[in-house]
């Protein structure tokens, strides 16, 4: 249709009667056709210019050259307001995991191992120091190791105490068994330090990465990357922290890779250590893992070892909970005894032991699993009678654990659900079928009869189709639409660099092409008027920090864009060729401003819209979630088998997801 609007224009400045059609014949001889020629020649080079500018302004600063296309940089003062929002972000998503962790029933004190011969360090002595006594789920006691005497220390010592002692200056290896409680030293320790920099604006900024999800590349490129995905940042912002030691990286889940990649990731982390401008950086692994490893973190200053619970704390929690009864069942218990002895294990047997024997830590979250699902207690947000069953709900939590196991994710947003989830290839290429053909037929629908009304119903019914198609196709070869990636539209701003590429791009090709058919004068302006309307909404980008606080607010976000695209590309495109055609007596603009406004919500966020609504919809119909799978994950949280933190959801213990995903599924 909009071929059928510029060739009705060209032909209506044929006439002689009309002024305009006059000052185009006049511009035609102004223009002589090699001028013509030059001048794309020059959009050509212009556009290649463009979109080599990045590997050309590499060349000419190797040359010592300044760059023309050099792309602008974010100020400091604006690199240091996000940095700030990062801040208030990471104490937000911290503090509510500390809230809804296991261990923050009641108040264990626990104890810690020197083992710097872990990271191949000297064997300095420890000290005591002084330290806060406020309150916190998990306290922690530092002694050496090997013959000397344990260190009497009276008071409570924080784990950030040790992290900044002189000899260890930031840079420490957390070591533990399972569910001795590393994640959560880890987050006490992320506590501490932020109110360190809210204290001192100097300071960096801590954030909590999961190295289960690192595939090789080197430290900085995957912090870069995790970030984007997290917050949102740009990857040449978070280079500049890492540059200027602005962030501090809390690495957990080291073991989680297997022992081929850990190794390899071990390197990675020492090359990083070594090459960049990072002084401090924490490392959480579980101790067999590491020793089985045999390669050492040798850039870090210190290790600690998590210890195991003794009976005497064990005995004392018991007493704090008023369930000394349940403490004669397990002290002459061996087996729950050792099961005990870690803070994860002990929270679990006081949640689900009813007397039956626990011979091992998988019988143990077993018992969990059905204490949490069948206790009358656990009503979480359904009204009753309206809850899914206990089968439908175990069934759901199992394939979720997969999924995340098969992806290496411990953290899970329901906007993140892909295509590449579907079981069968069949179901691949019938979700991809039916992404293309909702897309191909709104501009069917919208371009075909709107023709339709004036060519001929199945005239225009065939050219919005193929013209539909096309468009799709345009958009999934420009790489602005994959149908197989979900990749949701958060927020919008203008980024001139994309505006002009697209535009000269959309522009120079139409104008080319109503050039040869119309006259060069015509094909100009025509194809500048487009590629400036396209470009406008081809302009809007993501911006440069997200905090997600709601489930599923990327698609959320994404709808509220796309509507916003729509009315940006509908009122351009309608403005700009409704003037014209309102010039040249023609009736198009309407229409053209529909087919803009179709292209504006596909570029702001409605293709993410669309695919992650057939997405719920395949997934729904196999049965691996309900509709409204928001409300199951808070329910779910509810019965304390996961953890929400905004609108991220993780299980309560990353050992409690691997037994999820170790169970064989079963089609629902």
């Amino acid at each position: 249709m909009l071929s059928t609007a510029l060739l009705s224009l060209a032909s209506t400045t044929q006439s002689e009667s009309d002024p305009l059609s006059k000052l185009l014949d006049q511009l035609e001889q102004l223009i002589p056709s090699w001028a013509w020629t030059l001048l794309c020649l020059g959009f050509v080079t212009l556009l290649f210019l463009l979109t080599v500018g990045d590997q050309l302004s590499g060349i000419l600063s190797w040359l010592g050259v300044p760059s023309p296309f050099q792309r602008a940089q974010p100020s400091t003062e604006k690199l240091e307001l996000t940095r700030q929002k990062l801040l208030k972000i990471v104490k937000k998503e911290v503090n509510r995991r500390l809230a809804t962790s296991l261990h923050k029933l009641v108040k264990l004190d626990l104890y810690m191992q020197d083992q710097r011969q872990r990271i191949g360090a000297p064997k300095y002595a420890l000290v005591p120091e002084d330290s806060d006594s406020g309150f916190q789920s998990v306290n922690r006691v530092l002694r050496t190791k090997g013959n000397k005497p344990s260190l009497d220390i009276k008071f409570t010592q924080k784990i950030i105490k040790v992290f900044e002692r002189q000899d260890i200056q930031g840079k420490l290896l957390i070591l533990g068994e399972p569910g001795s409680g590393k994640t959560t030293e880890l987050l006490e320790l992320a506590k501490d330090l932020v109110t360190r920099v809210e204290e001192d604006k100097h300071q960096p900024v801590p954030v909590i990465l999961e190295l289960s999800s690192w595939d090789g590349e080197a430290i900085d490129k995957w912090v870069a990357s995790q970030l984007k995905k997290l917050y949102g940042l740009s990857e040449g912002t978070t280079q500049k922290w890492l540059d200027n030691n602005q962030i501090l990286l809390l690495l957990d889940g080291l073991d989680e890779l297997g022992l081929t990649k850990q190794k390899q990731c071990i390197e990675k982390i020492n090359q990083f250590l070594e090459t960049s401008f990072v002084s401090e950086l924490v490392v959480c692994c579980r101790r067999e893992e590491y020793e089985a490893g045999q390669i050492e973190l040798d850039k870090l200053d210190g290790a600690v070892y998590l210890e195991a619970l003794k009976k005497d704390q064990i005995r004392k929690y018991f007493e704090k909970l008023n369930r000394l009864n349940l403490w004669k069942n397990i002290h002459g218990n061996p087996t729950l005894l050792e099961l005990a002895e870690k803070p994860l294990f002990l929270w679990m047997l006081v949640m689900s032991y009813q007397g039956n024997p626990m011979r091992n830590e998988q019988e143990l979250f077993d018992a969990y699993i059905e204490k949490q699902l069948y206790d009358p207690s656990n009503q979480g947000t359904y009204k009753p009678g309206e809850e899914p069953t206990a089968k439908d709900t175990f069934y759901y939590l199992t394939w979720l654990a997969e999924q995340l196991e098969k992806v290496g994710e411990t953290e899970f947003l329901i906007e993140e659900l892909q295509p590449s989830w579907l079981p069968f290839s069949q179901q691949k290429r019938l979700y991809r079928l039916t992404v293309e053909l909702i897309i191909g037929l709104s501009f069917w629908l919208i371009g075909g009869l709107s023709v339709g009304l004036s060519d001929g119903l199945i005239d225009g019914l065939i050219f919005g189709l193929i013209g539909g198609l096309s468009c799709w196709g345009l958009l999934v070869k420009s790489g602005r639409l994959n149908a197989l990636i979900i990749k949701p539209k958060e927020k919008l701003k203008w980024s001139s660099s994309i505006g002009l590429f697209i535009g000269l791009t959309f522009g120079l090709s139409s104008g080319l092409i109503v050039g040869l058919i119309s006259g060069p004068s015509f094909g100009l302006i025509g194809g500048l008027l487009f590629g400036l309307s396209i470009g406008l909404v081809g302009g809007l980008n993501g911006a440069e920090i997200i905090d997600k606080e709601m489930p599923n607010q990327g698609i959320r976000n994404s709808i509220q864009n796309s509507f916003r695209g729509i009315l940006i590309g509908g009122l351009i495109g309608g403005l700009l060729f409704g003037l014209i055609g309102g010039l040249l007596g023609l009736s198009d603009g309407p229409i053209v401003g529909l087919l803009f406004g179709l292209i504006g919500g596909l570029l702001s966020g409605l293709d993410a819209a669309i695919q992650h609504f057939v997405l719920r919809i395949f997934f729904t119909k196999n049965g691996n979630i309900p509709w409204n799978y928001s409300r199951f994950l808070d329910h779910a949280v509810k019965h304390r088998f996961l953890q929400r933190t905004g609108g991220r959801y993780r299980f309560v213990h990353d050992l409690l997801r691997k037994h999820f995903a170790a169970i064989p599924l079963e089609p629902n």
